[in-house]
């Protein structure tokens, strides 16, 4: 996102301003204000948030109209309050946008981060459990290392950016890389 902080300025002369560090993007519905969404900001990691998928399409095409050069990093989205009723369905969705240089230099290390304490399907575990336990789950978490630096070397050629930072997550795990 290259003049970030140019961006954020001209993208608050479009939306509201809640905070330093949060824009909404409002709309009036019957005389009353309404969120369509929020910006915020942390660093130069921007993540928007809607409470559907066609209020996201809407803030993101807002937002990419002002930061044309931003990257979405990742997307999430996931039920909110239990069981939607039969004729309404809440639902959150995050968009990440950081510029390029951010992307390369630090994402994936902090994903890598976060990674090590969330469960992950295939160990059954978080990979610190893994490490730990030894035995067959630290055989599967070192295979699955090795998956992730054969796809890291692919994206290497593709001349892409590492996924994950594998190397620290060994050095944080105490495992080494395989010979």
């Amino acid at each position: 996102m290259p003049g970030e902080p140019r961006a954020w300025s001209r993208l608050a002369g479009r939306l509201a301003e809640i905070d330093d560090d949060i824009l909404e993007l409002h709309a009036d519905d019957g005389g009353k204000v309404i969120s369509r969404g929020r910006v915020t900001r942390e660093d130069r990691r921007w993540t928007l948030w809607a409470d559907s998928r066609e209020r996201l399409a809407e803030l993101e095409e807002t937002v990419r109209a002002i930061a044309p050069g931003a990257r979405e990093v990742g997307r999430k989205a996931e039920r909110m309050g239990g069981e939607p009723r039969p004729r309404a369905q809440v639902l959150a969705v995050e968009s990440y946008l950081v510029s390029a240089e951010d992307a390369a230099q630090g994402l994936g290390r902090t994903h890598s981060e976060s990674w090590v304490a969330e469960t992950v399907d295939d160990l059954g575990m978080t990979p610190r459990e893994a490490a730990l336990a030894g035995g067959d789950a630290r055989a599967g978490l070192e295979a699955l290392l090795d998956d992730m630096d054969w796809q890291n070397d692919r994206e290497a050629e593709r001349g892409q950016s590492a996924l994950m930072d594998v190397a620290w997550i060994r050095r944080e795990l105490g495992i080494e890389a395989a010979r």
